[in-house]
């Protein structure tokens, strides 16, 4: 069996550091807050065919395990890492890099540094040294982050237009919507880019600053000149635990976490009120469209969790549609529930019918719900 060629050491680390101080405008960045990793250099360019999502994921795994590592911390983000930004476009191939030194923070404090190179060979300990100098910055807040430019370097003059004329974009929207109507789309996400021109260059460094101030809260990420600052984390794995937390619809943010939560919490008391309203309005039942979701087979483990958890459900169910019934007799109306209703009176296509009747739904928020 062939020696691995590169060997990756990670190492604990002391003190504070400024992950976006050290990512820089040269460096590789992922974090939010001081939680995540700056990176810089080049050890290992992995190139992303985008055959296919299983593929492409063998192929990376597999370039990973040819890199030898000597790991004295442990845990995601530890070890040999690959970072990088895919092309939207799923057939257009792109690449990870695999950086030569690498500092990570973890949410339980945790820090340390990765360090990959030769087999045989030391780390570059001046290259290193450099490194975490440069993320050692002492003030915080507003001067820590003003400190990323000077006043003789900023622009003084901007120009704004955008990338393509209203009267395009609006067309553009109008085909969208046709082809929606026409069954050849399913969901457009609807976005106007803009041109910012300036009498002086754009750096990374000071960008992501001016970001992590503004949106403390998202995420931050620098690969390779594709900067920005999102709130979304669509899809986080660490072992058999995945997290999402994708957001659509969303009112506007302040900045500030509980100025936010309290704009949630008054979202979703109005939704609330607004389906009371929408359910006592309700006149008839019809059924348009019904998808079945994808169900998964579940584990022997989870059996009885899922078996307690749907006799609680439809304990739920039962309450309500009485409820319902209640207050649809109280106003002249015809309650929400279908039971009893003959399928062939709803002109529904037979494996639909047939879905349904597994699904055993009870009413048409019920249907709703769980057809997103």
């Amino acid at each position: 069996m062939t020696e691995p060629s590169l060997v990756a050491r990670t190492r604990r680390l002391t003190g504070e550091v400024d992950l976006v101080a050290l990512a820089g405008d040269d460096g590789l960045l992922f974090c939010r807050g001081e939680v995540g990793f700056a990176a810089l250099g080049t050890a290992l360019r992995i190139e992303v065919p985008r055959d296919s999502g299983a593929l492409d994921a063998a192929a990376v795994r597999d370039s990973l395990e040819q890199i030898r590592v000597e790991n004295e911390v442990g845990g995601p983000g530890t070890g040999a890492v690959a970072i990088g930004a895919l092309p939207f476009n799923p057939h257009q191939a792109g690449h990870l890099t695999v950086p030569a030194i690498l500092v990570g923070c973890s949410e339980d404090g945790e820090r340390w540094i990765t360090t990959i190179a030769e087999r045989g060979a030391l780390p570059d300990q001046a290259t290193r040294d450099a490194f975490l100098t440069r993320g050692s910055s002492t003030p915080v807040g507003f001067r820590r982050d003003a400190a990323f430019r000077s006043a003789t370097e900023a622009p003084s003059s901007f120009s704004v237009r955008a990338a393509m004329p209203p009267q395009q974009w609006c067309a553009a929207v109008a085909v969208a919507t046709d082809r929606i109507r026409a069954g050849t789309l399913d969901k457009v996400v609807l976005a106007r880019s803009i041109e910012i021109l300036a009498d002086a260059g754009f750096r990374p460094g000071p960008i992501l600053s001016h970001l992590r101030r503004t949106f403390p809260q998202s995420w931050l990420f620098s690969v390779e000149g594709f900067l920005g600052a999102t709130p979304e984390m669509l899809v986080e794995r660490q072992g058999d635990v995945v997290r999402a937390h994708p957001m659509a619809g969303t009112a506007p943010r302040s900045g500030d976490a509980d100025t936010d939560e309290g704009t949630e919490a008054v979202d979703v008391e109005e939704e609330e009120q607004q389906q009371s309203k929408k359910k006592k309005k309700q006149k008839k039942l019809k059924i348009v469209a019904v998808e079945a979701p994808r169900v998964k087979s579940l584990a022997a483990a989870e059996a009885s969790k899922a078996a307690q958890m749907e006799a609680a459900e439809a304990a739920v169910r039962e309450k309500e549609a009485a409820a319902d019934a209640a207050a649809a007799e109280e106003a002249d109306e015809p309650p929400e529930s279908f039971i009893g209703v003959p399928f062939t009176s709803l002109d529904l296509l037979p494996e639909t019918q047939s879905a349904i009747a597994a699904m055993k739904f009870v009413t048409l928020t019920e249907i709703q719900a769980r057809s997103i």
